[in-house]
């Protein structure tokens, strides 16, 4: 049986001609309808899929616009760093070239004789905590004429005992004076 016979099987024995083309027309737009409704549920579908598509497109040119916003931010943040970067580099170059020309003028100002210097250097060179942590007027001259003090022996400080107990250094002070010498001391000869 062809497809015209089946569709004709629907008709009554009394349909005529025109009844029977008027029905095969008829049945020709409902596989047009079904086919057109097929291919709408398929489109729906593609619809839906696309605007699903679309939200995840929207939501990552937003995330990707954030993070262009966010570098820029940064390279500005940047180039704001280096700028100051740069003014404190100009400032503390002044600074040097100022520092190095009072340097050149004080070293033209230094004393010209060599005992002087030695003895300037001397005094610059002696630690303050050593001078200052010693309480006996004698004892500081002496460490800052750079004789060490009484009992300054070898990792003796007035912290650590070896020349901090006042008795130890009148012994000291009443050895020198019988021996007529001034200066260091052993540490050991307690």
């Amino acid at each position: 049986m062809s497809d015209d016979e089946e569709e004709l099987v629907d008709l009554p024995d009394f349909a005529n001609a025109p009844n029977r083309a008027l029905y095969a027309d008829l049945k020709d737009a409902e596989r047009a309808l079904a086919a057109t409704e097929e291919e709408l549920a398929e489109t729906g579908e593609r619809v839906s899929v696309m605007e699903g598509h679309l939200g995840s497109v929207v939501a990552e040119r937003q995330n990707t616009q954030r993070l262009v916003d966010a570098k820029a931010k940064e390279v500005e943040t940047e180039d704001h760093l280096k700028q100051l970067a740069d003014r404190e580099l100009g400032r503390f170059s002044s600074e040097l070239s100022k520092l190095q020309r009072e340097c050149a003028d004080l070293t033209d100002k230094a004393p010209r004789s060599p005992t002087l210097r030695s003895q300037a250097s001397a005094v610059v060179a002696t630690p303050p905590q050593r001078v200052a942590r010693t309480r006996d007027p004698l004892l500081a001259a002496e460490v800052v004429a750079g004789g060490g003090g009484a009992g300054w022996g070898w990792g003796s400080t007035p912290l650590s005992g070896g020349g901090a107990c006042p008795r130890r250094r009148r012994r000291r002070r009443r050895l020198r004076s019988s021996r007529g010498t001034s200066g260091w001391t052993p540490s050991s000869s307690r």
